[in-house]
This record gives structure tokens, sequence and C-alpha cells, in this order.
């Protein structure tokens, strides 16, 4: 397996990545969010780049909080 890294470093890691990713599509330009998804399989679901990065920083952010959630048990720190 990989090199150990001590819990809190990794966590911290996790959220200060996760912080600053939820904050990049606030930072995009009106048209740009406008513009049409160009990924085929996405575009059905999620016809504009804003309908996209609505779901990843809605829906999708809360499978990801359950991961940590989960995270969190396994390291032994119980429920937050």
């Amino acid at each position: 397996m990989g090199r150990s890294i001590p819990i809190a470093t990794r966590l911290s890691s996790l959220l200060s990545r996760l912080s600053n990713d939820h904050r990049s599509p606030t930072r995009a330009r009106r048209e740009v969010l406008q513009q049409a998804n160009p990924g085929e399989a996405m575009a059905k679901r999620f016809p504009t780049l804003g309908s996209m990065h609505a779901f990843y920083c809605g829906g999708h952010l809360m499978v990801h909080l359950g991961q940590l959630s989960a995270w969190r048990r396994m390291a032994g720190l119980g429920s937050a």
C-alpha cells in the first residue's frame, strides 16, 4: 500500500479541496454557465454547463459528504 499519512492531514486536505472546488462555479461568468453541455451522455440530463454544475454542487456533493461520514466512522471518529 501507499505511505501512511496522519488522519488529520488527510481530512484537512480533503476539506480544503472540497471547499475550493465547491466555490469554483460561482466564479464562472453567466455566459459560460448558459453554454450547452458538450458531454453527450450528461447533456441529456443536464443540457447546460450551469445545470450540470448545479447538480455537482448540490446532489452530488451530498454523496461525497456521505463518503466523508463513512470515512470518519472507519477512522474511529464517530458521528459528527
